[in-house]
């Protein structure tokens, strides 16, 4: 009976069944003293790798460092941008020197001539287009001129503040503003 309870239980158990004094003088052995954590007992201790931050990004690939450098990338973007709001509620304090405020009149001096060009040609194209183009047209001469306007606006407050500024002996102004052109009549 033993031979067919042999044969039918796979040979781990079958040993176990047909040895069953073997495993009381097993549970009998002493088990070896264990030894305290940090001793060796003829094998190495375990060592526990503590990574470092250079560890960690040696770690990274190709791909990992594009998506932390386009994420670096937007949250400059949005600090830049977040930036330039707040200098709308909060401008810096200092007060342009007089060379950077005439500077600046020299710039929109510029400006104004090249926006004056505009009107001119813009004139010229309401003027020359047929009937059918001229709202166009009326509309695109009433936006170069808005610009010229704020452009004149943006000349006399750099004039002014250049005169507060710079106390000087009564004279001419710095640089007459040109004058502004009348908007055509329809």
């Amino acid at each position: 009976m033993a031979a067919l309870a042999a044969a039918c239980v796979p040979a781990p158990m079958a040993a176990q069944a047909l040895a069953p004094s073997a495993q009381v003088s097993q549970q009998q052995q002493p088990q070896p003293a264990s030894t305290a954590p940090g001793e060796s007992a003829g094998r190495p201790a375990h060592q526990i790798k503590v990574w470092t931050n250079e560890d960690l990004l040696e770690t990274r690939t190709p791909t990992d460092r594009y998506i932390f450098a386009k994420e670096e990338k937007a949250a400059a973007d949005q600090a830049a941008e977040f930036q330039s709001i707040a200098s709308c509620f909060a401008p810096d304090h200092r007060e342009p020197t007089p060379e950077e405020t005439q500077q600046d009149i020299s710039e929109t001096t510029k400006a104004i001539a090249d926006a004056e060009d505009g009107v001119a040609q813009a004139r010229r194209q309401v003027a020359e287009d047929p009937e059918n183009l001229r709202t166009r047209d009326q509309s695109e001469l009433n936006r170069r001129t808005a610009e010229l306007n704020r452009l004149l606006e943006h000349l006399h407050a750099l004039q002014t503040r250049l005169q507060e500024s710079s106390p000087q002996a009564p004279g001419p102004p710095p640089s007459p503003a040109p004058s502004s052109p009348a908007p055509p009549s329809s």
